[in-house]
């Protein structure tokens, strides 16, 4: 299984691709799976058990907030989530270090 989110691991796949999305601006519930897809080109697939494993492991590292409808509070279904400051730092850590690694992994044009 994924391990959990926090300030020293590195993000699995799942996290990364769930801030990523984040980072666009709130989203509910609902939309986050069909995002992630996309940003993954389709090589992450969040089934409803995963998305809430990874929303809960990345709001208990304080990397995202959820705030509930007005309408129907306390109903997962009805639940929005954004990036917070320290997701957003986390974000650009990872992807720079993934830059980092892509960068040596290509040939040194002589």
């Amino acid at each position: 299984m994924a391990t959990r989110a926090s300030a020293s691991d590195r993000l699995v796949p799942a996290e990364y691709h769930v801030l990523l999305a984040l980072a666009a601006g709130e989203r509910h519930i609902d939309s986050i799976p069909g995002d992630v897809e996309h940003l993954s080109m389709g090589k992450i697939a969040l089934e409803i058990p995963l998305l809430r494993a990874v929303l809960r492991r990345l709001a208990r590292a304080g990397l995202i907030v959820s705030t509930e409808s007005r309408d129907t509070p306390h109903d997962l279904d009805h639940v929005h989530f954004q990036i917070t400051r320290d997701g957003e730092r986390r974000l650009s850590k990872e992807t720079e270090h993934m830059a980092r690694i892509m960068r040596a992994q290509d040939p040194v044009d002589d």
